[in-house]
């Protein structure tokens, strides 16, 4: 059950890094040149295939230009209600 959860939240956060670099107008291949990776390598972020790590995922927002926590899609509420 965790790990389905933790799928699902993984997928929300991927898709709200493709749509703020859709947003954007960025391409795999600007994504992947700021990052110093291939486009490939950046391909499977997006995809899934390869994990996200925290600090690739604070190096996205700061190239997209937006917090970390829209991309996490929290809110105060989230963590008043989780802090009960």
């Amino acid at each position: 059950f965790i790990l389905s959860v933790l799928h699902g939240e993984m997928k929300k956060i991927i898709e709200k890094i493709t749509q703020y670099r859709n947003r954007k107008g960025f391409t795999y291949e600007n994504m992947a040149d700021e990052l110093e990776l291939t486009s490939a390598a950046y391909r499977k972020i997006e995809t899934g295939e390869t994990k996200l790590s925290v600090e690739r995922l604070f190096r996205i927002s700061n190239i997209l230009e937006t917090p970390v926590n829209e991309l996490l899609d929290l809110d105060k509420n989230h963590f008043v209600q989780n802090s009960l």
